[in-house]
């Protein structure tokens, strides 16, 4: 079996580093396994990239994995999954990020 991977866009980076951010003032030690299961999560996902329902409101492959109050928006590519962004769950759906280029 080939090795899978996952690749995060610059969005998707940027929106891990503003979640730590946000949450480190408050504990760094909270802020760091929430990132650490976000990650975990995306991980757990690799086996079966295509498991999820599509969401094509947000782009024509895009998936999403849930870690606690967060959504991670993904699509299957050719080496596993590409992170389009992390969200709050909070946030409306047609304020997500659509689809970028993987």
């Amino acid at each position: 079996m080939p090795e899978t991977e996952y690749r995060l866009s610059p969005k998707a980076i940027n929106d891990l580093q503003n979640i730590w951010d946000y949450l480190s003032p408050l504990s760094e030690r909270a802020a760091d396994v929430l990132i650490e299961n976000i990650h975990k999560k995306i991980t757990s996902a690799l086996d079966f990239p295509m498991q999820r329902s599509p969401r094509p409101k947000l782009g024509p492959k895009a998936r999403i994995l849930i870690e606690g109050q967060y959504v991670i928006v993904c699509e299957p590519a050719d080496y596993g999954l590409f992170v389009v962004t992390v969200v709050h769950g909070r946030r409306r759906p047609d304020d997500w990020p659509k689809h970028t280029k993987t």
